[in-house]
């Protein structure tokens, strides 16, 4: 089940960067913009499961999967956050977050 904030949070962001990027490539700053709000729905969306009582075993199966993707976000958008403030973003880490971004919005629960 979305849960209505993090739909709203998610097409806000998805909004925001149809928009600025309208004709033209995103900035390495928008990129970074992208990555965030996309994490900070997917992590808000985790905190709120781990507060229900009475998980279903498909919810957990997500939860389980989710956990680590999350943690390996939190070590590569600080990096690509400092690459993008020295001026030189890495297009392989760039990809590695799209990579694990991906991971996270293909979850579903299966009960």
């Amino acid at each position: 089940m979305v849960k209505p904030r993090l739909l709203i949070t998610l097409l806000c962001a998805i909004a925001l960067i149809a928009c600025a990027t309208a004709g033209k490539a995103p900035s390495p700053e928008e990129k970074l913009i992208y990555f965030y709000s996309i994490f900070n729905a997917q992590y808000e969306d985790y905190l709120s499961m781990a507060k229900m009582e009475n998980l279903t075993e498909g919810q957990k199966s997500v939860m389980r999967f989710k956990k680590p993707v999350l943690e390996t976000l939190m070590v590569l958008l600080p990096i690509c956050d400092e690459q993008v403030k020295m001026g030189v973003p890495s297009i392989e880490t760039e990809q590695q977050i799209y990579d694990y971004l991906n991971k996270l919005q293909g979850v579903v629960p299966l009960n």
